[in-house]
């Protein structure tokens, strides 16, 4: 790929030809679409050319990436987060942000990414993993093996969509349906009753943590992205020794799958504050009013220059221009 580099005539900064992914077809599909908006606006401050592509739009596979550098994705969801749209890059010897097609993929799978989890001593909730053709006798012994109160979730989904915490049985039957809609294989976890927090990371370097407080039992998809009254804390009552477990346990999970550019860990802290890690996400919000965007302006880094630094971040690692290595596990696709 010819590279196409033009200076910067203040800093000598390189600036490049950039392709924003953004949209897509996946349920997080609006979600998508502003994070790649407000992605697109902060290059364009920093003086880079950008197009705009939206998979739903323009097949990608037969996409002409000559001229460009850099493919910025802020695809969430299906295509975006599983591997599908890193995988074609990969063959397409393109430079993209973002963690490689084997990390996106197994990070897309909750249950993948907590069997790594747990093959590294990594804290998380137990669970079950279940099939939507599971019989009634099969989640119940999965229930009994987790205990109430339990949580949830599809095995593949962003955005905390079709989780419910779940208190009795009586109250299973529909968390199943809603679950069963986004996923045909589903997560039953323990809940771990207590507070939720996330870290960012660039690279392996962290970003300040944040405490997050809901009026909601679990940070769900309302809470993130229509309740006004959720919070976002960076000073917190907590005790050092507790919030320094809580970070040391976030960078395990990120140095234990080589995670690149950005990256968000989430965690709950249980009564005893101990630590428990809920999920990593491959491709967190990029608006002025996500999380890691708010944390990254706490370390004195702009929306504009954190934007500008993951692309400049991907260049630098060459490694993305040829496909992918294995990582140090294995990932059975779900058949």
């Amino acid at each position: 790929m010819e590279e196409i580099l033009k200076l910067s005539k203040t800093d000598n900064k390189k600036l490049f030809e950039i392709a924003v992914l953004y949209g897509g077809k996946s349920t997080e599909r609006e979600i998508s679409l502003k994070t790649g908006m407000a992605v697109t606006e902060a290059l364009e401050k920093q003086g880079h050319s950008i197009r705009q592509i939206d998979p739903l739009n323009t097949p990608v596979e037969y996409y002409d990436w000559t001229e460009i550098d850099v493919v910025f994705i802020c695809l969430h969801g299906e295509f975006g987060e599983d591997g599908s749209i890193q995988r074609i890059l990969e063959n397409a010897h393109v430079c993209f942000t973002g963690c490689n097609s084997e990390i996106s993929q197994i990070a897309y799978s909750k249950s993948a990414t907590k069997d790594l989890f747990l093959k590294n001593q990594i804290p998380t909730p137990a669970f079950q993993l279940i099939h939507e053709t599971a019989t009634a006798g099969e989640i119940n012994s999965a229930t009994e093996k987790v205990g109430f109160p339990l949580v949830v979730k599809p095995d593949t989904q962003g955005s905390s969509l079709g989780i419910n915490l779940v208190n009795n049985k009586e109250e299973l039957p529909q968390a199943l349906s809603q679950a069963f809609h986004f996923d045909e294989f589903i997560l039953i976890e323990q809940a771990v009753l207590g507070s939720e927090w996330t870290m960012g990371f660039i690279d392996e370097e962290p970003l300040p943590l944040i405490k997050i407080e809901t009026g909601k039992a679990l940070f769900d998809y309302d809470a993130k992205y229509t309740e006004k009254e959720t919070k976002y804390l960076f000073e917190f009552e907590e005790t050092t020794n507790v919030i320094k477990k809580i970070e040391a346990t976030c960078q395990s999970v990120v140095s234990a799958l080589g995670t690149k550019d950005l990256t968000r860990v989430d965690i709950r802290l249980d009564k005893h504050n101990t630590p428990y890690i809920l999920e990593l996400n491959t491709i967190p919000g990029m608006t002025e009013q996500s999380l890691i965007p708010k944390a990254a302006l706490m370390k004195g880094i702009s929306f504009v220059d954190l934007c500008d630094r993951i692309v400049q971040s991907a260049w630098e690692k060459d490694s993305r221009k040829t496909p992918a290595t294995s990582v140090t596990t294995s990932f059975t696709k779900k058949t």
